[in-house]
């Protein structure tokens, strides 16, 4: 038998747990439709108190990737939320055809009625209840990095920050490093994890990228609202593909 201690530490751990885990309650103003950049279309997410709808709008060019899954739009059913310190996750059963198994949706940076970002690297898991699943998450030793989900409101605030046209070559040459850093950021990160973990980062940096050069941009003061074209348009501003090449391989050399 364990020592009483250890027995009274895991009976508060676990009373912990459940306090953290509500029924879907979600964060004050974080109810209601947000939009992500996709590098050709918009992602729209709206977020109810019982359900969670995924879709595509805006789209400039069909992304495979992206077509086949929000299309037509994706609806989950919202069980629970919990909170973990700065995250947020949104529990639901995996489908009508087994409401057993929970996944979550895990939010962070959260800034209400503005911004989010969607973990793009949280525990890609299952459990067969939300309790169980939100101790998988309580035991994530990795940082997270996402996708900014931005309200409407807060979009036509961003369309008043300044227009990539404006942009000087010195401040592409700080945007860049800005981009640099964040990717280098996240390799150390997934680096420092077990193979696979860095094996999936790197199959999906490719797609991550558009995202962490729409961050740096809306860090530096320019509106990130773009597509793949733009940002492709803005480089080749400055510099020509073969020197664009050479740059992007030094990030990690």
């Amino acid at each position: 038998m364990l020592p009483a201690a250890v027995r009274n530490g895991q009976k508060i751990g676990w009373v912990l747990a459940l306090l953290l885990l509500g029924p879907a309650g979600l964060a004050q103003g974080l109810e209601g439709v947000w939009y992500g950049l996709a590098p050709t279309s918009l992602i729209e997410m709206a977020i109810a108190c019982d359900t969670v709808t995924l879709k595509l709008v805006a789209v400039k060019q069909a992304d495979v990737s992206l077509t086949a899954r929000y299309a037509r739009g994706s609806k989950f059913a919202l069980a629970q939320t919990a909170n973990l310190g700065d995250q947020q996750l949104l529990i639901s059963p995996q489908g009508p055809a087994d409401s057993t198994v929970y996944s979550a949706l895990v939010l962070f940076d959260f800034v209400p009625n503005q911004r989010f970002q969607l973990a793009w690297n949280a525990l890609d898991t299952t459990a067969r209840n939300p309790l169980a699943l939100l101790r998988l998450h309580q035991r994530n030793p990795h940082k997270l990095f996402g996708q900014y989900y931005y309200s409407a409101r807060f979009i036509a605030a961003l369309r008043r920050l300044r227009p990539l046209d404006e942009m000087t070559k010195p401040e592409f040459d700080r945007f860049f490093e800005r981009y640099a850093a964040k990717v280098r950021q996240a390799t150390r990160e997934f680096e420092a994890h077990e193979p696979d973990y860095w094996y999936k980062f790197a199959s999906q940096l490719d797609g991550y990228t558009f995202t962490l050069n729409t961050q740096a941009l809306y860090e530096e003061g320019f509106c990130p609202l773009q597509d793949t074209y733009t940002v492709q348009a803005l480089y080749l501003r400055f510099y020509s593909a073969k020197q664009i090449a050479k740059k992007v391989k030094a990030i990690l050399n």
